[in-house]
């Protein structure tokens, strides 16, 4: 009879187990946003080959309109492999708090020149042109280092083949002689809005006229331009958890 006691208190025990998991479960299931957080882990990675470039989206893109489509486009030592893109987003954590889908893309091998950029972001267009038909969703390029006439290029096709660019971030990405004062001045003229983020620690030419840039430019219709106590690398990261990019489609607490 006590086997039997015990035996009746070791499944009551099991089966409250049971409900609670299930209630956490369930708890867990209600949290706003939890379902659309982005989560930039290897499982959830997908590689597609296009014409000119290799591209990385993430199993939950959804194309919908109420969430952004976020274009990722690295620094030249990560250009020339879609792997080393896509761990630069890991490294940095640059997504991991919003709601949104990331698109990230790269070269086959490393361009001969900037301006190579055109191949891949042409086939970021076809690419999205009949999602974006079917659910007009917001766009936004996100362009560190050298790939900062990848950003720039993307906003000014789209714009001008009916897919509007929300923003673009250029990331101590403003290349001397390519991605000109003119050039952005246009892209904002657009509606497209124009964030310049320059660094404090990092020489060389780029990140120069990016602090020259981000001081002359600041203000002007569309074009936001500030420099960061912060590194060439660590740019986009220090302007999204410390600047607010990207912030409206936050859902999750930042991370320390």
């Amino acid at each position: 009879m006590n086997g039997k006691r015990t035996d009746i208190r070791r499944g009551g025990k099991a089966l409250r187990m049971a409900l609670a998991l299930l209630c956490c479960a369930a708890l867990l299931a209600v949290i706003p946003g939890g379902a659309g957080a982005v989560e930039v882990s290897k499982q959830n990675w997908e590689f597609e080959h296009l014409r000119h470039c290799n591209i990385m989206t993430l199993k939950t893109n959804q194309y919908t309109a109420d969430r952004p489509v976020i274009i990722f486009f690295p620094g030249k030592l990560e250009s020339g492999s879609i792997g080393d893109t896509a761990g630069w987003i890991r490294k940095y954590a640059l997504y991991e708090n919003l709601e949104a889908d990331i698109i990230a893309a790269a070269f086959r091998s490393e361009p001969l020149k900037l301006q190579d950029w055109k191949g891949p972001v042409q086939d970021l267009l076809e690419y999205l042109r009949e999602k974006h038909r079917e659910a007009p969703f917001p766009i936004i390029a996100d362009a560190v280092s050298a790939s900062g006439y990848a950003g720039c290029y993307l906003a000014e096709l789209f714009n001008s083949e009916g897919l509007p660019v929300k923003e673009v971030n250029l990331a101590d990405a403003c290349i001397p002689g390519l991605v000109t004062d003119e050039w952005i001045t246009e892209i904002a003229a657009m509606g497209t809005q124009v964030n310049i983020w320059a660094c404090t620690r990092s020489g060389g030419k780029m990140s120069d006229e990016a602090r020259r840039m981000a001081t002359e430019l600041n203000g002007k219709d569309h074009i936001r331009g500030e420099i960061l106590d912060t590194t060439h690398g660590q740019v986009l990261h220090d302007a999204i958890y410390t600047r607010g990019v990207h912030s409206e489609y936050q859902i999750l607490a930042t991370p320390e």
